[in-house]
């Protein structure tokens, strides 16, 4: 009778049973209810709460929180930016808005001496520069599901593409706070 009474209840009142969510850890946990992987960010975030989360579950939270705002973002940024517009074009309003070295700095960051020797030429004007670098964020942004580390490079390469595609679109589209925190830009 016991056991039913506590079903009852948590059947009622799911929030005597789970730590609650904030509305943001919402957004990302309904981000993954489609894939059906949602229940493990769910108790990610719950541990989390509790100060139990594993590192494991840490990373679940970071990645699901990357891929959440990164789809958001990318939601954004491709329409705006349009068919029309070129790589060129988006690179120049980018540096035009004073964010052409940060995007070098962030690039070369992201890859190894060798890949970025190999892929952004040194003797090159800075606008040259700027678009090599930009191709190879582009390049090294697509996740394949065979490698989890790599996948995670992959991942934040493109969050880092869509955050400096944003400054293209002239403010109709702009990185989260949550964006910001996760590529180290609180305050930027």
């Amino acid at each position: 009778m016991k056991l039913r009474h506590s079903l009852m209840l948590a059947l009622a009142f799911p929030s005597l049973c789970f730590a609650e969510l904030t509305d943001y850890q919402k957004s990302v946990v309904e981000t993954f209810v489609p894939a059906g992987t949602h229940a493990n960010l769910r108790s990610a975030y719950e541990a989390a709460a509790a100060g139990k989360a594993t590192t494991a579950q840490k990373n679940v939270i970071r990645t699901s929180e990357m891929i959440h705002e990164d789809l958001k973002l990318h939601a954004c940024v491709r329409p705006a930016l349009g068919q029309d517009m070129s790589l060129d074009a988006a690179i120049g309003e980018i540096v035009a808005s004073g964010k052409g070295e940060a995007l070098m700095a962030d690039v070369k960051a992201l890859f190894s001496a060798d890949e970025w020797s190999a892929g952004v030429p040194a003797d090159a004007p800075f606008s040259e520069q700027v678009v090599a670098a930009a191709v190879l964020l582009a390049g090294g942004a697509r996740p394949t599901g065979q490698d989890a580390e790599a996948d995670l490079r992959a991942l934040k390469r493109r969050l880092t593409l869509n955050y400096y595609l944003s400054f293209a679109t002239r403010g109709k589209c702009v990185a989260s706070p949550q964006i910001k925190k996760l590529l180290g830009k609180e305050g930027k």
